[in-house]
């Protein structure tokens, strides 16, 4: 294991995004095979409309070119989560403004309407609806993105409109805009909130047709999500590592919230699935839980993430090093149990259970076995970066003495610096995650939940005493299992993670103070004091919040 001579910072992480990116998108797109002519044109005028002028802006004036709006779209790409999960945060932001709101979807068909109708009014349960829709045919996208949409629909008392149909795609748009501007009659003084294929809602397909349909220009705001021009001309930029909202005109708008290569990641997970099971009807698992398998190409996709998290960290590591691994998920709980009996010191056994059954990941002490309860490349990225860790600070011999000892202090080092590490990793893959910031970890320090107000109760007091980290041991990890310095160091671990990226990616990349501090084996209080001191040479972390997007 050799560290490459330093480069600059964001010199290096831009060219190993960049190929992931060209890798992901490549792969994906290998699946869609020949396209027709009209889709291409749809993607022509996307690529078209990415590529104009556009400024950033905060939160406040997106919603209030929304306020002033009859009809908002919202483009989703249908195997992406964020995609849905950005509708639900402006939901429940409007719900909270007690807004008179109408939803529209895509993924149900106009002529299921009445089922929509009678899941809304609590006549049939959740399975009832997504048969009675024929959901695992007609749609097939994973029902846990949208499962929160239609819930909240429901609790609050909204209206949600079926608008897919069957032909062209200009056919389903011009169909769903008739039902739309025939809604908007009936109901004038409502918003509409339309989540739609992004090739839809450029603002010369669907909200065009809207105003057509309806007689006359409506005022109509477009949300586009994770376009890959704006997403490299903002890195142009040097606007990176945080969630932006970035402005066309006066109603037009992009939430940039996730890198493209992420989207496109989840194309080919998807993809993958139906290569292996032409059958694939969501899976039970999908349905109920949200939890995703491994596919057959698990292996190789996180080699390939840990050689870019290695080759951007400056870190020479041969690949035959890099494959001695075996992942778990969820399908092989009984087989990882059957290894913890096997081969984990009594004590450590109730701890991993437990971690199973939460559904956290880890890497299993004394093997090259990783456990994630579900496949996400988020979550992946972490465990690449607890593999690369262990590899490069040689952690196999002096993990389960320090996990079995009594010494909660030493324990807390391990596991803070595993998961600051692991979260700094997933931060180069998606340079958008978030995490629980100070006052995130402040405010959940009043959670019901009561195991997770003491872990966040133990990263408060940690960030409280971050100049007297023994002092903090002394009051905080007395007498606390091992479960609950996992989570408390996980807490605070993501949260260093996330300022070391932002860090680095506006110094110097990659820093060799860093990754010897991370790889050195002692954990001592005076290296980790250092890194802290250079992170937070004020107390200006405290006024920090996890973003809305």
């Amino acid at each position: 294991m050799k560290k490459k001579n330093q480069s600059s910072a964001q010199g290096d992480i831009n060219a190993s995004q960049f190929a992931i990116y060209n890798y992901m998108k490549k792969k994906a797109l290998s699946y869609e095979g020949e396209m027709s002519r009209e889709l291409k044109a749809y993607l022509h005028d996307q690529k078209k409309y990415a590529k104009r002028k556009f400024k950033t802006c905060d939160e406040l004036e997106l919603f209030v070119a929304m306020a002033s709006s009859k009809v908002v779209y919202l483009g989703d790409f249908h195997t992406f989560d964020q995609s849905a999960r950005n509708l639900q945060r402006i939901i429940k932001t409007l719900i909270e403004e007690k807004a008179n709101l109408i939803l529209g979807v895509e993924l149900v068909h106009q002529e299921h309407q009445s089922y929509v109708d009678m899941y809304l009014d609590k006549l049939i349960s959740e399975q009832e609806l997504l048969e009675s829709i024929n959901y695992n045919e007609s749609w097939r996208f994973p029902w846990s993105h949208y499962r929160e949409f239609f819930d909240l629909a429901r609790i609050h008392g909204h209206r949600i409109l079926a608008l897919n149909s069957q032909g062209t795609l200009s056919q389903r748009d011009q169909s769903a805009a008739e039902i739309i501007a025939g809604q908007i009659s009936q109901h004038p003084n409502h918003l509409f909130l339309i989540l739609f294929g992004e090739l839809h809602i450029m603002p010369n397909k669907l909200p065009k047709k809207v105003s057509r349909a309806f007689g006359h220009k409506l005022p109509q705001t477009v949300i586009h999500q994770n376009l890959d021009d704006v997403f490299w001309e903002l890195t142009s930029k040097h606007i990176v590592g945080e969630s932006v909202i970035v402005k066309f005109g006066n109603n037009e708008f992009s939430i940039q919230s996730s890198p493209p290569w992420i989207k496109y990641e989840s194309m080919i997970y998807w993809y993958d699935n139906l290569c292996e099971d032409p059958e694939f009807d969501l899976h039970d698992s999908i349905m109920q839980e949200g939890l995703k398998s491994f596919t057959s190409n698990i292996h190789d996709n996180f080699v390939y993430l840990c050689e870019h998290l290695a080759s951007t960290l400056g870190v020479q590591c041969d690949r035959y090093i890099l494959e001695d691994f075996n992942l778990y998920d969820h399908n092989q709980i009984s087989a990882l149990f059957g290894k913890i009996n096997q081969n984990t010191p009594q004590k450590l056994r109730a701890y991993f259970r437990k971690l199973i059954i939460e559904g956290h990941l880890f890497h299993l002490t004394a093997s090259n076995i990783y456990y994630c309860s579900s496949y996400s490349i988020n979550r992946i990225s972490l465990l690449a970066g607890i593999h690369l860790l262990r590899i490069m600070a040689k952690t196999d011999d002096i993990e389960e003495k320090i996990l079995t000892s009594s010494d909660n202090h030493a324990k807390f080092m391990f596991l803070l610096k595993r998961h600051l590490f692991a979260y700094l990793c997933s931060k180069i893959i998606n340079p958008y995650r978030k995490c629980d910031l100070y006052l995130d970890i402040k405010n959940n320090t009043k959670h019901k939940n009561i195991d997770l107000k003491k872990s966040n109760q133990i990263a408060l007091l940690f960030f409280d005493h971050i100049r007297k980290i023994r002092v903090f041991s002394k009051m905080a990890l007395n007498r606390k299992s091992l479960r609950t310095v996992y989570l408390s160091a996980r807490i605070a671990g993501k949260a260093i993670g996330d300022a070391i990226y932002e860090k680095l990616t506006k110094e110097k990349w990659p820093s060799s103070p860093v990754l010897d501090l991370l790889t050195d084996p002692s954990n001592s209080d005076e290296t980790l004091a250092e890194l802290l001191a250079w992170l937070y040479p004020d107390s200006s972390f405290k006024s920090k919040q996890k973003r809305l997007f």
